[in-house]
C-alpha cells in the first residue's frame, strides 16, 4: 500500500492529519479485503517534504505496526540521495522504493550499499520507463534489436534483478499479456543480451528517437502524449 501523506498534511490543519491517514488506510483495506497491510509505503515527495510531516507520519506508522495493522514500513522517492539521507536519520524503514533502470543507474552507487549495510530491502520502480519519464523504452525498439531468449522488457527486468541488492521490481502492466510476459522472464535462467538495451537507448537518444517522440505526441493514451511533449522540450 502506497500513500502520499505530505500533500494531505500541507493542505490541512494538523488536528486532521491522523484522521486523514487512517480514513484512507481503511478505504484501501476494504478495497483489498484484508485487515492489515504487509507493507505501508510513504512516498517522500521532495517538493512537499518537511521534517515535521515525516516525524508525524513515522510515529503514526510505528503505532500502527505495534497494533499489527501494518507489518513493514517503506519509503519511496525518485531521488536516491534523498532516500539515503532519510534512511540515515530515521532508522525505521524495512524497504525503500526507488527508480533504477538501464538508463538511470545512480541508485546502484548512491543507495544500494547503504541498503545492504542497514538490511533494508530495495523495490525498483520505473523499470521500463526510460530514458524519458513515463514512456516505455520499448517504443524505441526496432525489430532487429530482438535477439536472445528474452523480449526487450524481460531483458530489462532481468538486468535490474542482476543487482543482488534488489529485492523486487515493480513494472506496471496494461494487459494480462503484459503481466504474463513479465512473469515468464523468471521461468528460465538463460543469459540476457544486454546489447538489446544498448541499442534501444541509442535509438531513443538519436534523431530517430526524436522522430518517434513527435509521433508519440499523437498517441491515443493522454499520458504518453503528455510525456512525449515534455521529452521534446528537453531534447
Amino acid at each position: 500500500m502506497s500513500i502520499y501523506p505530505f500533500r494531505k498534511f500541507k493542505n490541512n490543519p494538523k488536528h486532521k492529519w491522523r484522521d486523514l491517514i487512517l480514513e484512507e488506510m481503511e478505504e484501501r483495506l476494504k478495497f483489498l479485503h484484508t485487515d492489515y497491510v504487509d507493507l505501508f509505503n510513504i512516498h517522500l515527495s521532495e517538493d512537499n517534504y518537511s521534517q515535521e510531516f515525516l516525524c508525524y507520519m513515522i510515529d503514526l506508522l510505528k503505532e500502527l505496526k505495534s497494533q499489527e495493522k501494518i507489518r513493514s514500513i517503506g519509503a519511496s522517492s525518485h531521488d536516491p540521495c534523498f532516500l539515503g539521507e532519510i534512511m540515515r536519520n530515521y532508522d525505521c524503514f524495512d524497504s525503500v522504493m526507488v527508480r533504477y533502470n538501464y538508463y538511470l543507474k545512480d541508485a546502484k552507487n548512491e543507495l544500494f550499499p547503504l541498503c545492504k549495510k542497514l538490511n533494508v530491502g530495495v523495490i525498483v520502480m520505473k523499470p521500463i520507463s526510460w530514458p524519458y519519464y513515463g514512456i516505455p523504452f520499448t517504443y524505441f525498439c526496432k525489430e532487429k534489436y530482438f535477439a536472445g531468449a528474452y523480449t526487450p522488457v524481460q531483458t530489462a527486468l532481468k538486468w535490474i534483478l542482476s543487482s543482488p541488492e534488489v529485492s523486487c521490481v515493480a513494472p506496471s502492466v496494461n494487459s494480462i499479456d503484459e503481466l504474463e510476459e513479465n512473469i515468464q522472464a523468471f521461468e528460465r535462467e538463460d543469459p540476457i543480451n544486454e546489447e538489446t538495451l544498448q541499442k534501444c537507448l541509442q535509438c531513443a537518444l538519436s534523431s530517430d528517437g526524436k522522430e518517434i517522440l513527435h509521433k508519440l505526441v499523437f498517441h491515443p493514451y493522454k499520458d504518453i502524449s503528455a510525456y512525449a511533449k515534455r521529452a521534446l522540450e528537453g531534447f
